[in-house]
């Protein structure tokens, strides 16, 4: 990884890291990744395996990093205002990064993607709904909808045992972190262990929620599969023309 500092004013206090392949076309794709809690950029680099994706499929990837200074677990502060706001904290210093990838490597600004893992899972939600205007699609690995928490003991709650609230609630939260924003929404995949206790299942169904109804669509899938070898339920929400627009996948 290379370490990146002129990519701001950097008001979130994050370290920018970049990957970039050997072979790479011009204008190329970026996917920005946001580590779990206690983890740091080249740990999420070391297993996540985007680097290697990135080699086979020539995009540039993007590791964002927090610090202890910023939160004393090294989690991303997806529930703070301070932070998840448009123009403010952690979410303005990601989009300056979006923003360099550009402007430095030549990045393609219509294919920025973002991903994440628990709270940078959580984090990729902030980044969706707040600038759906730079981010086209997203990942949520282990992570919670938009909205769900305004300070630590409400972050804890919507973690476990979760928060119910209608799909037209959610989306609503969405649409008040960017109100003069019409669409189009990013493409959103979910991706949750039905074992996790840290940040319960339900929150898959609400994020599945938020993001369909933010389309227009149905909270019934389209379609259904099964994918991988630990038979993973793969479920695609279609938009009108055909593309998928939400997909959940629930892993055993």
């Amino acid at each position: 990884l290379t370490r990146v500092t002129d990519f701001g004013a950097n008001p979130g206090r994050l370290n920018m890291y970049v990957y970039r392949p050997t072979s790479l076309p011009d204008r190329p794709a970026v996917v920005f990744a946001l580590h779990g809690c206690g983890q740091d950029a080249q740990t999420y680099a070391d297993n996540s395996g985007l680097p290697e994706l990135a080699d086979r499929y020539e995009f540039l990837v993007v590791f964002a990093e927090t610090t202890p200074a910023n939160n004393l677990n090294k989690c991303f502060n997806w529930f703070q205002p301070a932070d998840n706001r448009r123009g403010q904290g952690e979410a303005a210093s990601i989009r300056q990064m979006a923003a360099h990838a550009v402007s430095a490597y030549g990045a393609d600004p219509q294919r920025i993607h973002v991903t994440g893992l628990s709270a940078g899972g959580a984090m990729t939600s902030v980044m969706l709904a707040v600038y759906p205007d730079v981010f086209r699609a997203g990942a949520v690995v282990a992570g919670l909808p938009y909205g769900c928490a305004n300070d630590v003991v409400s972050a804890f709650t919507c973690m476990n045992p979760g928060t119910d609230l209608t799909p037209a609630q959610w989306a609503q939260r969405v649409r008040e972190a960017r109100p003069s924003w019409s669409g189009p929404w990013p493409r959103v995949a979910v991706w949750h262990g039905d074992g996790d206790t840290t940040v319960v299942p339900r929150n898959a169904g609400e994020l599945r929620d938020q993001w369909t109804a933010l389309h227009g669509l149905s909270q019934t899938p389209t379609r259904t599969s099964v994918i991988g070898p630990n038979s993973t339920r793969h479920e695609e929400y279609a938009a009108a023309d055909g593309t998928v627009a939400v997909e959940g996948n629930r892993v055993p």
